[in-house]
């Protein structure tokens, strides 16, 4: 893609309609036919990306969210094909229980998986309630933490899931 060059990708998104969806180190990149933006943080004003270094992409719901590097969750709230757009975010200060997002996975009809570092949070995107699954669910212990890597957790079920810490599988 013409004017890309040297961007480090993380993750691609196709969505329906054609569009693709880059999460890269630089803001997210969108493909649409011949039209090419790239959407990034801006310096003042609290509805752009949090942060550029985005680590992940998911569409659930009609809607889009960005999981990044030190900026929480970052949600799309108008409409993906705007020429400018706008976010609210999720971070540790208003109830995530990290601001680092390795992984976006749809958990059930409503709910979104947050892997972060060390923790999930389950979004209920209708509802916007979280549920965090911090230090305590895994252990408690610091000899026990859990440190997660950029793998998505893969549920068997509604009650086993399979999770990828950077010590083996779980």
């Amino acid at each position: 893609v013409p004017g890309t060059e040297g961007m480090m990708v993380r993750r691609l998104l196709f969505l329906d309609d054609g569009t693709l969806l880059a999460a890269t180190t630089n803001g997210i990149l969108t493909v649409q036919g011949e039209q090419v933006r790239l959407h990034q943080r801006q310096a003042g004003n609290p509805a752009s990306l949090s942060s550029n270094a985005i680590m992940c992409l998911s569409f659930f719901n009609g809607r889009l969210y960005a999981g990044t590097e030190g900026g929480g969750l970052n949600i799309l709230v108008n409409d993906i094909h705007d020429e400018t757009w706008q976010f609210d975010h999720l971070t540790a200060q208003n109830g995530m229980e990290s601001d680092v997002v390795f992984e976006l996975t749809p958990w059930s009809k409503d709910e979104l998986l947050v892997q972060c570092i060390s923790s999930f949070t389950l979004l209920n995107t209708s509802t916007g309630a979280l549920t965090n699954y911090g230090r305590s669910f895994f252990g408690g212990n610091e000899n026990r933490r859990l440190v997660l890597g950029e793998v998505p957790p893969i549920a068997l079920n509604d009650s086993l899931v399979l999770i990828a810490p950077t010590s083996g599988v779980t």
